[in-house]
Order: C-alpha cells, then sequence, then structure tokens
C-alpha cells in the first residue's frame, strides 16, 4: 500500500521538477501535473501526482499529524 503525502508548492525549477514543503521536510520532486509555486499537491514516490485544495492539504496534514502522534 502507498500513502501519498500532503505538500505546498515552493518552487519549480524545469517544468518537470519542484521543490515542495512536505509536512515540514524541503524535498524535490518530480512534477509531470500543472502546479505552481503555493499550489497544495499530493507527493507519492517521488512525483507530485495530483493537485489539491488548501482544505485538502490542512485536513490530510492534520491525519498524518495524528498518525505519528498515535505511533510514538
Amino acid at each position: 500500500m502507498c500513502v501519498a503525502c500532503p505538500a505546498r508548492v515552493l518552487s519549480r525549477s524545469d517544468g518537470k521538477a519542484e521543490i515542495v514543503d512536505a509536512l515540514g521536510r524541503q524535498r524535490s520532486v518530480n512534477c509531470p501535473i500543472e502546479a505552481a509555486a503555493g499550489d497544495h499537491v499530493l507527493i507519492g514516490m517521488g512525483y507530485a501526482i495530483e493537485k489539491i485544495s488548501a482544505a485538502q492539504y490542512a485536513e490530510l496534514a492534520k491525519a498524518h499529524a495524528e498518525a505519528a502522534d498515535a505511533a510514538r
């Protein structure tokens, strides 16, 4: 099973790669979808796979935080 991670796009470098903030960690991912700085996306296996709304991002970020707390 693959779990996608919500992220906010910080910048795009060459139209294919972008820098994102994924729950407080900056990373470079491939981006075959249309997304600009400030947009929210789902990251799966190193790729931005879907653009999501700010509300969806907040909901998913909260769920990830709750899961991480439960695992401690």
